[in-house]
């Protein structure tokens, strides 16, 4: 299929107030404004949920949400095998994007410029939006389908699981394969913390979560299917959990439960966090359900903020704060170039990627240890032939 291209924009960005993304099984895409309206009492906030748009966006459900940093920038993937970016800033639709052959099962933004896709076909497409959105590279990742993908916060790695049981990480500035793990189990979900530093490997009921040297810090395990997670705080010190029988639980990051909220009748299929409002650093949690509900929670108290219903049966949320958060920790690609020299961004990126890959490269010196003694024997008894001869 040939790839629409469609012109970015190019004027100054701004961030919006909170804003999100919701999609559902029938089709359509949604777009939200929080809204807070502060009472006399300042400890006394309310909020409500606005509808800025919805728009039958697929032929069929939607299944995978991306905002980008700004908030300017929604996408939205389908079992269509289609993908559409939308301009939630002017509110409204500016591109499609073909080049998948299977269900869109994942989507993230890296920047305002950069976009990664993954498949039921097994691949994995970086979109390129400078000057036009069009594809920039095509990575053949999992045998049977990519389940989900994770970029992490410099932009120059990603880590992907798949139908075929493997963690893979991936090298962005060559797309190609930087290493691979077989699992014990088919992981249905990998994310990234803020910072880098950890990630999240979910399987059925158990969350594993790794330090970035690939040693396992916490292992959770819930009585239900996990189907959401998102870390919560700057540096993900906490982690929220959607299941599937619709609750909404919060963890603490040596494993132990701080709190679960009740509210949702069905499975819980979507978690994001928002900003309370443009000005504000405090955030919020959202989730949305089967039950075709919207809840907005208080993280610190586990209470429902407000909540709105009717917007059909939910298969995704997204919102800028998660990818914004993320990027922020590490810096704009400018920043870096004029902070750091390219000798120590090389540096910077070679420890990062040696960080997650530590264990696979043990293996790997191993390997090549054995490979050069075996060398060294058949060197002696070639010598030994020659001597004798």
């Amino acid at each position: 299929r040939a790839t629409h291209t469609t012109k970015r924009m190019t004027s100054k960005v701004e961030f919006l107030p909170a804003r999100l993304a919701i999609g559902t099984y029938e089709h359509t895409v949604s777009g939200l404004e929080l809204e807070e309206n502060k009472n006399i009492e300042e400890e006394k906030n309310d909020m409500k949920i606005a509808k800025l748009f919805r728009i039958e966006a697929h032929l069929s459900a939607v299944t995978s949400l991306a905002s980008s940093p700004s908030s300017h920038l929604v996408a939205s993937g389908s079992s269509d095998e289609t993908i559409r970016l939308f301009d939630i800033a002017q509110l409204k639709d500016f591109s499609a994007l073909y080049g998948h052959t299977g269900e869109i099962t994942c989507l993230e933004f890296f920047g305002e410029g950069y976009l990664l896709s993954g498949s039921g076909d097994g691949t994995i497409i970086i979109w390129s939006g400078n000057p036009t959105w069009e594809e920039a590279g095509k990575i053949a990742a999992h045998k049977g389908g990519v389940l989900s993908l994770s970029i992490h916060p410099t932009g120059k790695l990603a880590l992907s699981v798949g139908k075929d049981g493997y963690l893979k990480l991936w090298n962005l500035m060559t797309c190609s394969l930087a290493h691979k793990i077989k699992l014990r189990h088919v992981s249905t979900q990998v994310k990234w913390s803020y910072d880098g530093n950890s990630y999240y490997v979910v399987s059925q009921k158990e969350i594993k979560v790794y330090d970035s040297h690939g040693d396992l810090m916490s292992n959770l395990t819930l009585g239900s299917k996990i189907l959401a997670i998102v870390p919560l705080g700057s540096t993900g010190q906490r982690l929220a959990v959607g299941c599937e029988n619709g609750a909404v639980t919060v963890w603490n990051s040596d494993g132990t439960l701080q709190f679960q909220m009740e509210g949702h009748k069905r499975r819980v299929r979507a978690l994001t966090m928002v900003r309370r409002n443009k000005e504000s650093a405090s955030t919020v949690l959202v989730s949305g359900s089967s039950d075709g509900q919207i809840i907005v929670w208080n993280t610190k108290t586990g209470k429902v903020i407000t909540k709105a219903s009717g917007y059909g049966r939910i298969t995704c949320i997204s919102s800028s704060l998660e990818c914004s958060v993320q990027q922020s920790l590490h810096g704009s690609k400018k920043k870096t170039r004029k902070n750091v020299s390219r000798k120590n961004e090389k540096k910077i990126q070679m420890n990062t990627d040696s960080q997650v890959k530590s264990g696979l490269i043990k293996r790997k010196e191993k390997l090549h240890v054995n490979e050069s003694i075996s060398k060294k024997k058949k060197r002696k008894k070639l010598a030994k032939v020659g001597a004798k001869s």
